[in-house]
């Protein structure tokens, strides 16, 4: 096997390539005030909210269980929204 082992850089490529083609299938519907947003993922809702220290808190609204990856994904929804809607704070 002369496959070429991929860079860290590489792999972060297309990690991020990846996620952001999976997040276009995660809805992120906010509050009115902009402190809340509930993520939906196959059917399954988390509310996160916004916090002090720039991690979002959640609540699950389902017993549906997601997978490890899509539950990073619904924290990084979350957390691209409210990096993106600071002003709110």
């Amino acid at each position: 096997m002369n496959e070429r082992q991929l860079s860290p850089a590489e792999i972060a490529a297309r990690t991020e390539t990846r996620d952001r083609e999976l997040l276009k299938d995660i809805q992120v519907l906010p509050n009115a005030s902009l402190t809340e947003v509930d993520v939906m993922i196959r059917g399954t809702r988390i509310t996160y909210s916004r916090s002090t220290n720039g991690i979002p808190q959640y609540e699950w609204s389902s017993s549906t269980h997601l997978t490890s990856e899509e539950k990073r994904l619904g924290l990084r929804a979350a957390t691209d929204f409210f990096t993106t809607h600071q002003q709110a704070a």
